[in-house]
């Protein structure tokens, strides 16, 4: 689990240099998010959790299969457009919400742009279902590579 954990580390070394010039920002211009600032860790972790469950599924598949090794720049591709970065959630046609929010990284898109600027589309309902989804994907994806791990030396 080492090889998904780094990758993941690394993303989170590039997250923090960004948060800090953010926090500077947010200084320089005095803006505050307040209270909900305290939703920022859980929303950290979650990110994590979920990056980490992805990561470990495709790492696990990757070594395998090594065509789905060459698709994952454009899986991740197309996972970016479908996640709220440059969009808030609540644009999403109401008919299409709950499929909008199997994806975790609504969620925690979602939970960042609320703790970090103070607002955001966080229905509890499908909040509670973007949480079951990162876990189930992790727990999954734990297994899978638990299970498959004894198979990398072979094909490595």
């Amino acid at each position: 689990m080492i090889i998904p954990a780094a990758a993941v580390l690394r993303g989170l070394i590039d997250f923090s240099i960004a948060l800090i010039v953010f926090v500077g920002l947010m200084l320089y211009y005095h803006f505050s998010p307040g209270y909900k600032m305290a939703l920022f860790p859980v929303t950290l972790v979650w990110g994590i959790v979920a990056s980490l469950g992805v990561g470990l599924w495709f790492t696990a598949i990757g070594v395998k299969y090594r065509d789905v090794a060459q698709a994952l720049p454009f899986v991740a591709q197309f996972l970016f457009w479908i996640t709220p970065v440059g969009y808030s959630s609540a644009r999403v046609p109401s008919h299409f919400e709950l499929l909008y929010w199997l994806n975790p990284m609504t969620g925690v898109i979602e939970g960042f742009r609320y703790s970090l600027l103070g607002y955001g589309h966080l229905p509890p309902n499908l909040l509670v279902l973007s949480i079951f989804i990162t876990i189930v994907i992790f727990v999954t994806g734990v297994m899978n590579f638990r299970r498959m791990e004894r198979e990398f030396a072979d094909v490595i």
